[in-house]
């Protein structure tokens, strides 16, 4: 991801990373080379995920897989929240060369039960369905009667999800 880009300056009329500035070994870098192939004024834009303590969606979810399994099991997707602090998000843009405006983007699903939170991440997110692929029958039913007691059991759950969106105009070349 931090490698040059294989396309001229100004290539694109805009760039956009969806969560992936997240896993990058040097997410400066790839801001830096994002804003090099788009025309000048052209938006640079990403999406990361805010914080697991701010997106129970996620992070709960994860909670009750290291209850269950243990902290081992329980160790995927550890940058799902790195650089999920806006002022941190905007601070990576400047020193990238890029002014950002920024924005915290919020939602709220309403899954019937644990399980159904359970099923809909397990057949969307990678992370949770290669682990899924690994538990025995028991296993999973332990992991959703954890989250289940972490959530609530049915009705009225509420699960949070928060996404960090930033965007800036690439630069003008210098001459």
């Amino acid at each position: 991801m931090t490698e040059p880009l294989p396309f001229g300056d100004g290539a694109f009329a805009a760039a956009v990373s969806r969560l992936s500035l997240m896993i990058a070994s040097d997410p400066e870098a790839v801001l830096r080379e994002l804003a090099r192939v788009v025309a000048p004024g052209g938006p640079v834009v990403t999406a990361v995920w805010a914080r697991v303590e701010e997106n129970p969606w996620f992070g709960e979810p994860r909670a009750a897989v290291a209850a269950v399994l243990g902290a081992d099991r329980a160790a995927f997707a550890l940058v799902f929240g790195r650089l999920g602090d806006l002022a941190e998000l905007v601070e990576l843009y400047d020193r990238a060369g890029l002014e950002a405006t920024a924005a915290v983007l919020r939602d709220e699903l309403r899954p019937q039960s644990a399980a159904e939170h359970w099923r809909d991440l397990t057949a969307s997110i990678g992370h949770f369905a290669r682990l899924a692929e690994t538990l025995s029958p028991a296993e999973e039913k332990a992991v959703v009667a954890e989250l289940e007691r972490r959530i609530g059991a049915s009705g009225g759950i509420r699960m949070a999800r928060t996404l960090l969106l930033a965007t800036a105009p690439a630069p003008p070349r210098q001459a």
